[in-house]
């Protein structure tokens, strides 16, 4: 005879919503897009994610982790499919590229990267 098994405890609180990652690193991208690191203030990520501090906290510990993961959250898709032809690849990617320039990402990585430098 077997013994019956307990079952599982079930997890404290309200699951995640993984749309709301995704709303707290547009907004993200978007401050930095606009005015680099300063204007990404997390009391302004929360605001425009419509979300409050404490569930950009729960996610990420520091503004620094929340723009680390926002600029890794995107990636540009720059190679188009086999065209047929070498120029019509170099058009397609040229195009890729164009369009790549101006996501809210490379925006960010423009306002951004110069603070950097000092």
């Amino acid at each position: 005879m077997t013994s019956p098994t307990a079952p599982a405890p079930r997890p404290v609180g309200r699951p995640r919503d993984p749309s709301l990652d995704v709303a707290i690193l547009d907004a993200a991208l978007q401050l930095l897009g606009e005015g680099g690191l300063d204007a990404c203030a997390l009391d302004e990520v929360a605001r425009r994610a419509g979300v409050g501090k404490a569930t950009i906290y729960r996610r990420w510990r520091s503004k620094d982790d929340l723009v680390r993961d926002a600029f890794g959250s995107t990636e540009p898709h720059l190679v188009p499919e086999d065209r047929g032809s070498l120029t019509a690849d170099g058009e397609a990617l040229l195009r890729a590229l164009a369009g790549a320039l101006g996501e809210p990402r490379a925006r960010a990585w423009r306002r951004t990267v110069p603070a950097l430098v000092s």
